[in-house]
């Protein structure tokens, strides 16, 4: 079957398929691995930045040296 010889040129190329629905991409092994990088950098910067605590803090009048 095709999907047989379709894995097969894949590993003989060092290519790697990502499926997205019915569309499959073809790329370098190497690509695939830093996308994946950097979606997952991305997925921790984001819960990183979650966690932060936010304050709104409002000054009628004080000296610079005091903020």
């Amino acid at each position: 079957p095709w999907d047989q010889a379709l894995d097969l040129i894949l590993e003989t190329k060092d290519l790697g398929m990502l499926r997205d629905g019915n569309v499959a991409r073809i790329l370098p092994k190497e690509s695939i691995r830093a996308m994946d990088e950097a979606k997952f950098t991305a997925e921790r910067t984001k819960e990183k930045l979650e966690n932060l605590e936010k304050a709104v803090i409002t000054v009628s009048y004080t000296d610079l040296g005091n903020v």
